[in-house]
């Protein structure tokens, strides 16, 4: 504030030092007169060039905080929505919020407010001093106020709806680029480059109108602000001449004058282009406002009766719908500490849900899901997942090391400087995980780069680092999603066999579509249209000759041809 201030006092200074110029030059002494001005005018110039440099400084570095605090602020909370949030949201668009409508609000702070803040602070002290030359041109200029305030209000509603509607399209085309980027090999495989190019070339087109058409209407303003100060600085001119024959007025006074209307019309024509930018930031702030008015449908509860789970598990009476569909209907299960349960059941019978309820990924109502005998709702979320490892059937790995993406199973791993502590730990899940051999192969062993989302190794290696990082933090429950289904059998068998001492100590529920893996759990469950239909031993279910029979026998045909 003391830098804006000290810059509007000598911005100010420049218009009185020239009339007095002016009027010292019609004098004796007018040439000494004329150097002691013109040194004093030249000392404004650096203390000016000075002070508003270190204003603008301040005030953009300041906005550059702000934008970093709200772009912080941002990935926090979307990292805090639950997964149905994202089934909601393309990624390219939350993208392109937390990026693209962030530097328009950088815009606000470092464009805008200096704009209005310093504008104003020179509109009113400028019009001060005009008043102590000439009350009557002074009032003249007053015409200009209601003619910018009435140009302000007609263009900011068209350029917020325009504004909008172009954030708008630059999500969608970010959302379209990035849904590319992440299927290249699908477009590549199915000869798709030329028509997806057409696709986003039409997107970036619509695009680029929305934004002429903003520009077009933005462009609108300026001109017409511009053609108002023409006719009152006209009007000025004849009421100043008249001033002056009549010998109220010197020349030099009128030059101040004028110097002072030159920079009343600075901020005014920047108003045009304020309120532009604010009708954009408007818009800008709604598309953000908006996803960070989203709560999540999951979170912490406040009933922390331990930092890890034993393993119990019950699911009371639980339905599941997904839009106007009962994906799981009165299902009701338990597990004790230490159990292992496989779900079986045809495809869309629910399995995959009743995981993701049990990883938490899910929100179920209060007391149906219950943990040690705890409402998981009344749990905090990150006791729950610390208990939890889960090796979902499609993982995602990170673009980095096979260690760091190891790593990110364990609560710590964001510290680099404990990586080394982690080496007794990685050994032990790479050899449960079966992964010693690939490693070995691998050009630098757990260094080696993954790629983006893992596209550097293969499918059943992707599953295997996956199902190594479910088992590094030694979790009480582990919940594996058909983890295994992208490995050969003899591998899976060699993995199993290791497992087995890691599923003695936590509670297992796994979904397999292979019989041996089904054979290995304590007790099998059996889903069919959402319902638990049947539950028991392998051997019981399969003498019954219900839904398990059909689909074991289904899996084991498979299998055998498989093996042929």
């Amino acid at each position: 504030m003391i830098t804006l201030i000290a810059g509007v006092f000598t911005m100010l200074q420049v218009p009185r030092i020239l009339g007095e110029t002016v009027d010292a030059l019609s004098r004796p002494d007018a040439a000494s007169e004329a150097v002691r001005l013109a040194a004093l005018l030249f000392a404004l110039g650096i203390g000016s060039y000075v002070v508003n440099g270190l204003w603008r400084y301040l005030l953009n570095s300041t906005a550059r905080r702000a934008q970093d605090d709200l772009r912080r602020a941002f990935f926090a909370h979307l990292s805090r929505q639950s997964p149905d949030f994202f089934a909601k949201h393309s990624s390219g668009d939350l993208i392109a919020r937390v990026v693209r409508d962030s530097d328009v609000v950088h815009a606000v702070w470092g464009q805008a407010i200096g704009t209005i803040v310093g504008g104003c602070s020179l509109l009113i002290v400028a019009n001060v001093m005009m008043f102590t030359v000439s009350v009557e041109l002074s009032l003249w200029t007053f015409i200009l106020y209601p003619s910018v305030w009435l140009l302000s209000r007609m263009f900011f509603a068209r350029t917020q709806q325009s504004a909008r509607a172009a954030q708008q399209q630059a999500g969608q085309l970010a959302a379209l680029i990035q849904e590319d980027f992440s299927g290249i090999a699908m477009v590549k495989g199915f000869g798709l480059e030329d028509s997806r190019t057409e696709r986003i070339a039409r997107e970036a087109d619509a695009f680029a109108r929305q934004q002429i058409r903003v520009e077009v209407i933005v462009s609108q303003m300026v001109p017409l602000v511009s053609t108002v100060a023409s006719v009152v600085i006209a009007i000025v001119l004849l009421r100043s001449g008249s001033a002056i024959a009549r010998g109220e007025l010197t020349v030099g006074e009128v030059v101040s004058f004028y110097s002072y209307v030159g920079l009343m019309l600075r901020p005014l024509m920047n108003f045009g282009r304020v309120f532009a930018l604010l009708a954009r930031a408007g818009a800008a702030w709604k598309r953000i406002s908006g996803v960070l008015a989203a709560k999540p449908s999951i979170v912490d509860g406040p009933q922390r009766e331990a930092e890890q789970l034993r393993g119990e598990i019950e699911v009371r009476n639980l339905t599941v719908t997904r839009g106007d569909r009962a994906v799981l209907q009165g299902v009701s299960l338990h597990l004790t500490p230490g159990s292992s349960v496989a779900l079986v059941g045809r495809t869309g019978s629910g399995k995959s849900t009743l995981m993701e309820v049990l990883a938490r990924m899910i929100a179920v109502p209060d007391g149906t899901l219950l943990f040690d005998g705890h409402d998981a709702n009344q749990l905090p979320l990150d006791v729950v997942r610390r208990s939890i490892g889960y090796a979902p059937q499609d993982p995602f790995l990170f673009s980095t090391t096979i260690a760091e993406n190891l790593r990110f199973g364990l609560a710590e791993c964001a510290d680099p400087t404990e990586a080394g502590e982690h080496a007794p730990a990685l050994e032990r899940v790479i050899d449960a995980a079966g992964l010693q051999r690939d490693t070995a192969a691998f050009p630098e062993g757990l260094e080696t780069m993954v790629g983006e989302r893992g596209v550097t190794v293969s499918g059943g290696q992707r599953q295997r680092i996956a199902l190594a990082r479910a088992l590094i933090a030694r979790p009480r429950i582990l919940l594996l999603d058909d983890s295994l289904a992208a490995v050969d059998t003899q591998t899976e068998r060699e993995i199993l066999d290791r497992l087995r001492t890691v599923m003695a100590d936590c509670t297992t529920v796994l979904i397999a579509h292979r019989p041996a893996t089904i054979r290995e759990a304590d007790r099998i469950v059996v889903l069919d249209e959402g319902r638990i239909v049947e539950q028991g031993r392998h051997e019981e279910l399969l003498a019954q000759g219900g839904v398990y029979a059909q689909v074991y026998k289904a899996l084991a045909a498979t299998e055998e041809d498989h093996a042929a």
